[in-house]
C-alpha cells in the first residue's frame, strides 16, 4: 500500500484547485490526481468526504482519493469530532486496511477517542495478538511509560494465555467439583468462573489443578519462568493446591533440592514455616515428619513439636536419631497432662540408645 506523507510541497504549476477551483501558484497540499491550494481547501474536502461517508452519500471526495499520511490521520480527526462510535470504528478499519500495522498504530497514539474505541473493539472481540501489539507500540513510543513496559506485555501475555486454556478449566472444574475433595473443593470454589481475568497466582494454581504437577514441565512452572517469579514466592504458591491434590511426592519435588558441591540435599523454604503451613491444612504427620530432619538443632525441634503438640513426632525423630539429649528435652516440655507420651519417652531413657527400637513396646 502506498501513500505519500508531505505536509507542504512548494511546487509551481498552472492547474486549479480541486476544492475551490482558483488558479493553483503554490500547492500547499496533493492527492491523488488532486491539487489544493491551501490547507483549508484541502480539510474543506476532507469534511465533505466525511460527511458523506457517514450518511453513505457517493461523495465528491471518495475517501480513495486521500492517499496522503496526513490526509488519514485528518479523517480520523474529523471522525473523532462527529462523536458517533459506529461511524469512528468504521473510518478506523478503513484506515487500518489502507496501512501497514506500526504506522497504523502511530496514528491512533495521536488521537486518544480513536485509540480508546479500536482498544474497546479489540477487547470485544478477542484480537489479543493486536492489542498486544498496540500496547508495545504505545509503550515504547513514550519515554514516560518506557517502566511501565515489561509489566504490561507480561499482562497481555498472561490474557493470551488465559484465553487459551480457559474452555480447558471450565471443563475441568465441571468434571472434578462433583468428585472433589473438600481441600480441592476450596480452591475451586475461590477460582470460580472463567480463568480469563484471574491474576497470574491464581492462573498458577489453575494450572497445577488441572495438571497434577508444578515441576518443570508444566505450564505453572513456565508461567513461573516468564512472568520471573522467584522461586521461593512459587513454592509457597504451588504448595496449597499439591496439598489439596495430596502430591506428596511431587512437593518432595519441588521443595528438596542439592545444591553444587553440597553433600547433603537442603530445603527450598524454611523449614519451620513449611511444618507449620503443612499442619495448618491437615497434612498427615507422615508427611510433616519427613521434614523434621531440616530443622537446625534439637531445640528448635523440640519448640516447634511442643508448640504443634505432635509430641509422637518428636519421639521418633529423636529416636530414630539416637538422641538422648534431645529426648530428654523434650521429655522436659511435655505437659503432665500427656502421660502415654511421657512414659514412652522415659522408658526409651531407660535403655542404652543402641537398644532403641522405633515401636518399643509400652508397659
Amino acid at each position: 500500500i502506498f501513500f505519500f506523507s508531505v505536509p507542504k510541497l512548494s511546487v509551481y504549476t498552472n492547474e486549479n484547485c480541486a476544492f475551490c477551483k482558483k488558479k493553483v501558484i503554490t500547492v500547499e497540499k496533493y492527492e491523488r490526481d488532486a491539487l489544493f491550494c491551501s490547507e483549508e481547501c484541502w480539510t474543506q474536502s476532507l469534511r465533505t468526504c466525511v460527511a458523506d461517508l457517514r450518511c453513505g452519500a457517493i461523495s465528491s471526495w471518495p475517501v480513495e482519493m486521500f492517499v496522503s499520511l496526513d490526509a488519514k490521520r485528518k479523517l480520523l480527526e474529523l471522525a473523532a469530532e462527529t462523536l458517533d462510535g459506529d461511524f469512528l470504528l468504521q473510518v478506523i478499519l478503513m484506515v487500518k486496511s489502507r496501512l501497514d500495522r506500526e504506522i497504523f498504530f502511530q496514528l491512533l497514539l495521536q488521537n486518544d477517542l480513536s485509540y480508546n474505541h479500536y482498544v474497546r473493539f479489540l477487547n470485544e472481540t478477542g484480537q489479543v495478538t493486536d492489542a498486544s501489539a498496540l500496547y508495545e507500540t504505545e509503550l515504547s513510543s513514550n519515554p514516560q511509560l518506557a517502566a511501565m513496559n515489561a509489566s504490561t506485555l507480561q499482562a497481555v501475555d498472561l490474557l493470551e494465555f488465559q484465553t487459551q486454556a480457559n474452555s480447558e478449566w471450565l471443563e475441568f472444574v465441571e468434571k472434578t467439583l462433583p468428585s472433589a475433595n473438600e481441600h480441592v473443593k476450596s480452591l475451586l470454589g475461590e477460582l470460580s468462573g472463567q480463568l480469563i481475568g484471574q491474576n497470574l497466582a491464581n492462573t498458577i494454581i489453575a494450572c497445577i489443578l488441572m495438571d497434577n504437577k508444578a515441576t518443570n514441565g508444566s505450564r505453572s512452572h513456565q508461567l513461573k519462568i516468564k512472568h520471573k517469579m522467584s522461586d521461593e514466592v512459587f513454592r509457597w504458591l504451588a504448595l496449597e493446591p499439591l496439598i489439596a491434590l495430596e502430591h506428596w511426592m511431587e512437593i518432595d519435588s519441588l521443595l528438596i533440592e542439592k545444591k553444587w558441591f553440597a553433600r547433603k540435599f537442603v530445603l527450598g523454604l524454611p523449614v519451620d514455616r513449611l511444618i507449620l503451613f503443612l499442619h495448618s491444612k491437615n497434612s498427615p504427620n507422615a508427611i510433616i515428619a519427613r521434614y523434621l530432619q531440616y530443622l537446625p538443632d534439637s531445640d528448635t525441634l523440640v519448640d516447634l513439636v511442643v508448640r504443634l503438640g505432635l509430641y509422637s513426632l518428636g519421639i521418633e525423630h529423636f529416636v530414630r536419631k539416637k538422641d538422648a539429649a534431645g529426648l530428654r528435652g523434650l521429655h522436659s516440655r511435655v505437659p503432665s497432662s500427656r502421660t502415654k507420651e511421657t512414659q514412652e519417652i522415659e522408658a526409651y531413657l531407660s535403655l542404652p540408645t543402641n537398644q532403641w527400637k522405633e515401636n518399643i513396646p509400652k508397659e
